[in-house]
């Protein structure tokens, strides 16, 4: 069932999806500044891909639920050697678009090309300069895995276009 709208505007939700680890960050414009409200990872264990994709849409709900974000921006699919790997975060990125549309949050997706521009202006960029680039904007260091940073900056790829 979708729920009513209770979210506060400019403030956003940034997934990067993956199977292992789906990487998540609340961020908000204020002016000109980015401020991270919460991020973390959502990591599961290897069991059956149900159990798995559960997890996640669980975790995402809560998440979106606690923070009240006005919108969801996601990091795109991007084409891969590796079949199953796109498969998998194709059927990750499916739970997240469904657990904010449950929750009557619009979805906005953006290529990793689109984010590492936004962040660094080129779309070619590692994911260092990426980490290096959102730790200037928002003023703080960003620990742990790379799948936190690139939730950052999806979300200030967003916020940067609104």
């Amino acid at each position: 069932m979708i729920e009513q709208c209770n979210s506060i505007k400019n403030r956003v939700i940034g997934v990067d999806p993956g199977l292992q680890k789906t990487g998540y960050a609340i961020v908000e414009k204020n002016g000109n500044n980015f401020i991270i409200i919460e991020s973390g990872l959502i990591k599961t264990k290897k069991e059956s891909i149900e159990k798995r994709l559960l997890l996640i849409y669980e975790n995402l709900i809560d998440i979106i639920e606690k923070y009240s974000p006005s919108c969801l921006a996601v990091e795109s699919s991007f084409y891969s050697r590796n079949v199953d790997s796109l498969v998998k975060m194709s059927q990750v990125k499916g739970v997240v678009m469904l657990s904010a549309s449950l929750k009557c949050i619009e979805v906005f997706e953006y290529s990793p090309a689109t984010v590492k521009s936004a962040t660094v202006g080129r779309g070619r960029a590692t994911k260092e300069q990426v980490r290096f680039m959102v730790e200037q904007m928002v003023k703080q260091k960003i620990r742990g895995s790379f799948d936190v940073s690139d939730a950052v900056a999806v979300a200030i790829c967003h916020l940067s276009r609104t």
